[in-house]
C-alpha cells in the first residue's frame, strides 16, 4: 500500500513519500527511491548506478530545502561516508540513505542542494507524484523605465555598505568592482574596467561607479572570498551588507534608494541551473538531423526551462519583473547553445570544398530555418543590449554562438590558414551580414536590440587587426544600415576610438602591479 499512496502514515508522526517526482536533476548515477519524514530525522533512502569503479560523493554541507526555503542539514549517512568518494560495486549498483534534520512532516515538496559549485548534486521540486502540488505560472513583467531608451543615462551610482567581520588580514583593504559596458570589458584598461575602494578597518566601504546604463555586477575582496553579485541603476543609492564571509557562509541584505528595489531575491538565489534536457538526445547531429525534429525538442527543452522557472519564482516569492529576466537567463543560455546545435546543421549540410578563402557563395540557397531558435528568446528586449555583457550577471554568458549566421562570411579573414590575417579583404556591403534573413526569422522589421548590441561589440574585436580607415569604414557602414538607436550610434563610435588603443597596453597590465600600487596609497594616505 505503501507504494501506492503518496503519502503513509507509518506509526505516529512517520510520513512516507515513494513516488518521488523532480523539476531538474543533475544528480544522473543518484536516484531517490523512497522519503520518510519523522519527529526525529528525515530519511532519504538513494541507488547509485553506474559503471564499476565509478565514484560519487555527498559533502558534508548537503542540506533539504523545504518550500519556505528553511534549510535541513544533513547529518550522516549510511552505505557511505559524507564527503569521501564512493564507487559503485560489481554489482554496478549501491544502496545507500541519507539522514536530515527534520523537517515538518507536511511538507509537500522540497529541494535537495549539495552546493552551488558546477560538479555538486542539486535536485529541485522533489514531491511525490500524486502529492496535490500545484505550481502557477509565474507572471512575467517588462518594466517599461527598464526596458526602453529610458535606461541608457549617463550617471553616478553610490555603492556602500558593511562585510561584517572583516579583517585587514584578508585582503590588505581593497574592494574591487567587476564591472563591464558593452564592448568595453575588452577594450577599456585595467584600472577603468575595474574600480575599486579602500575598506575601512571596521569592513565598511564607499564607491561610485560612473555607468550608462543598470548593470549586473560583482564586488571582490580576493583571495578565497566569495564575491558579492549586485544590481544598480545610474542615480541609484545601494547598501549592501555582508555577513558570513570568514564561515564561507555568505549571506547578503541589500537596500536599494530604487523604488522597485534591486531584485534582490533574484540576487540571493542566482544559481538555479539551466536544463539540458534536449542538449543530449540530440548529440546525433549533421546531415541525418531533420531540422522539424530537432526544433520540436528545442520547444521541448524550452518548457520545461520555464517549468523549473516557475518553481524557481513560487518558491523564492519573486516579483514578475524578477521572474522576466530569471526566465531571460534561461532563454539565453539555451539560444546559445541552440545557436551551436543550427551551426552545426548548417556545417554539416552545405556543401563546399574545403579551401580557402571562404566565399560568400558557398552560403547562398542554404534553409536557415534552423535558427528560428532565435525564437526563444524577444530579441527586441532593450536588457538584451547589455545583460549578456555583464560580469556580474547570472550565470556568466558566452556569446559565442550568439548571431553566429552573422558572421558567416562578412567578418571572415579572407586568407589561408598560415598567412597573416587580412581583414581588408572582408567585403563589406547592403545586408552582407544577413539581418534580411533574420529579419524574416524573427518577424521584426527593424534590427533588434539584441542584434545591434551584437554588431556594436563586434567593434571591440578588431583593434591591431584593422587599420584606422578599415574600422572607420565598418562603425559607418553598421551605424548607417542597422544601428537605429542613438545608443548605439554613440557607442559604436567610442569603441571605435578605443580599439585603436596599442592592445599590449589594454592586456598586458599586471593586476598585481595595480594591487602593490593602490596598497602603496593606501599606506602613504591612511584613513584617507
Amino acid at each position: 500500500m505503501a507504494a501506492l499512496l503518496p503519502t503513509t502514515l507509518l506509526g505516529k508522526g512517520e510520513v512516507v513519500y515513494t513516488r518521488l517526482q523532480s523539476f531538474y536533476s543533475n544528480a544522473g548515477m543518484v536516484t531517490i527511491d523512497k522519503v520518510v519524514l519523522s519527529d526525529t530525522a528525515t530519511v532519504m533512502y538513494c541507488t547509485a548506478k553506474g559503471k564499476i569503479n565509478s565514484w560519487f560523493q555527498f559533502v558534508p554541507s548537503t542540506y533539504l530545502s523545504d518550500e519556505e526555503d528553511a534549510r535541513y542539514p544533513v547529518k550522516g549517512a549510511v552505505g557511505l561516508t559524507l564527503g569521501e568518494k564512493c564507487y559503485i560495486p560489481k554489482a554496478g549498483q549501491l544502496e545507500f540513505r541519507l539522514l536530515f534534520e527534520p523537517m515538518p512532516e507536511d511538507t509537500k515538496i522540497f529541494d535537495l542542494i549539495e552546493g552551488t559549485e558546477k560538479d555538486m548534486f542539486r535536485i529541485y521540486g522533489i514531491h511525490d507524484a500524486k502529492a496535490k502540488v500545484k505550481i502557477p505560472e509565474a507572471k512575467e513583467e517588462i518594466d517599461a523605465e527598464e526596458t526602453s531608451e529610458k535606461m541608457f543615462r549617463k550617471g553616478k551610482a553610490v555603492v556602500r555598505g558593511k562585510i561584517e567581520g572583516y579583517s585587514r588580514d584578508w585582503n590588505k583593504g581593497v574592494l574591487l568592482f567587476d564591472v563591464s559596458f558593452l564592448g568595453q570589458g575588452r577594450v577599456v584598461p585595467f584600472p577603468i574596467s575595474r574600480p575599486c575602494t579602500a575598506l575601512e578597518p571596521d569592513g565598511t566601504f564607499y564607491a561610485e561607479l560612473s555607468l550608462d546604463h543598470p548593470i549586473w555586477a560583482d564586488m571582490v575582496l580576493g583571495g578565497e572570498n566569495t564575491a558579492v553579485p549586485f544590481y544598480v541603476r545610474p542615480g541609484d543609492t545601494l547598501d549592501i551588507t555582508v555577513k558570513g564571509m570568514l564561515e564561507k557562509d555568505v549571506t547578503v541584505d541589500y537596500a536599494s534608494s530604487h523604488p522597485r528595489g534591486c531584485y534582490e531575491n533574484l540576487l540571493k538565489h542566482q544559481y538555479v541551473p539551466v536544463i539540458y534536457y534536449g542538449w543530449e538526445r540530440l548529440s546525433d547531429y549533421g546531415r541525418n538531423l531533420d531540422t522539424e525534429y530537432f526544433l520540436k525538442n528545442v520547444d521541448e527543452s524550452v518548457a520545461e526551462n520555464m517549468r523549473l522557472c516557475d518553481y524557481v519564482a513560487w518558491k523564492y516569492k519573486l516579483s514578475p519583473w524578477e521572474t522576466h529576466l530569471l526566465k531571460n537567463r534561461q532563454r539565453f543560455e539555451l539560444t546559445d547553445r541552440y545557436l551551436f546545435m543550427a551551426s552545426r546543421l548548417f556545417e554539416e549540410k552545405v556543401e563546399r570544398p574545403r579551401k580557402y578563402p571562404v566565399e560568400k557563395e558557398d552560403y547562398v540557397g542554404y534553409d536557415y530555418s534552423a535558427y528560428k531558435v532565435l525564437n526563444i528568446l524577444s530579441l527586441d528586449d532593450p536588457s538584451l543590449s547589455f545583460l549578456p555583457y555583464s560580469l556580474g550577471y547570472p550565470p556568466s554568458i558566452s556569446m559565442t554562438y550568439m548571431m553566429a549566421f552573422l558572421d558567416m562570411y562578412a567578418f571572415w579573414d579572407n586568407s589561408s590558414e598560415t598567412e597573416p590575417l587580412d581583414y581588408a579583404k572582408v567585403e563589406i556591403e547592403k545586408d552582407s551580414l544577413q539581418v534580411k534573413t533574420l529579419r524574416e526569422l524573427t518577424g521584426t522589421e527593424g534590427t533588434p536590440w539584441a542584434v545591434q548590441a551584437y554588431l556594436t561589440q563586434k567593434m571591440t574585436g578588431l583593434q591591431g587587426e584593422w587599420s584606422i580607415g578599415q574600422r572607420e569604414k565598418l562603425a559607418d557602414f553598421l551605424s548607417s544600415s542597422y544601428l537605429t538607436y542613438p545608443y548605439f550610434k554613440e557607442k559604436i563610435k567610442e569603441l571605435n576610438r578605443l580599439a585603436g588603443v596599442s592592445s599590449s597596453w589594454v592586456y598586458e597590465m599586471p593586476e598585481e602591479k595595480g594591487r602593490r600600487e593602490m596598497e602603496s596609497i593606501l599606506n602613504t594616505f591612511p584613513g584617507r
